[in-house]
């Protein structure tokens, strides 16, 4: 279809400029000197078609440079994320080929449960208060507060845990992790 739609833009304009070149066949000056019109320094006699073709593709030639130093930014562009590209998927494989260990899971553990210790101990709080000054019942406070904390400490827990048994059964943890960590 593309070679078609080519061919169809293609031979009128070819045929356009050979009926172009067969009527206009007469010689004509092209001059360069600018002081003098009877006698110029510098003058080129040639015929009307050619000096049409020979601006024309001057004109082809400006504006496909001019084009390609514009895009130049661009291409720059894409070569930085290109390169990106290829660092990201190197570390993937490299990542991908490291099985998870007992101890980097005790590490990634105790981190992360410090962050979800912080946070579900300031959230439940937060909200027990609230729950509690509004209700004026201190123990549905404390039941949503501490329902709160622990959420988040599961939620730790589930969202390190689901991806490194997944990884180290060969799965996709990716792919697998979401659905998994949601119906628990």
């Amino acid at each position: 279809m593309l070679r078609f739609l080519k061919l169809l833009f293609a031979i009128p304009t070819v045929l356009a400029i050979v009926l172009f070149a067969v009527a206009n066949r007469q010689s004509v000056r092209v001059s360069f000197d600018p002081l003098s019109r009877e006698a110029p320094a510098a003058f080129v006699d040639m015929p009307l078609f050619a000096l049409a073709l020979v601006v024309l593709a001057l004109g082809v030639l400006i504006g496909g440079v001019g084009a390609w130093l514009a895009q130049g930014r661009h291409r720059k562009a894409e070569r930085q994320l290109k390169r990106e590209v290829n660092r990201l998927a190197v570390e993937t494989a490299a990542l991908r080929a490291v099985a998870p260990t007992f101890d980097w899971y005790a590490k990634a553990f105790l981190r992360e449960a410090g962050t979800a210790l912080l946070l579900g101990a300031a959230c439940g709080f937060l909200v027990g208060m609230i729950a509690w000054l509004w209700r004026g019942t201190g123990l549905e406070g404390f039941v949503i507060g501490a329902s709160i904390f622990l959420s988040l400490c599961m939620a730790c827990f589930l969202g390190l845990t689901v991806p490194a048994v997944l990884h180290a059964l060969k799965l996709d943890p990716k792919v697998a992790a979401g659905p998994v960590t949601l119906a628990l």
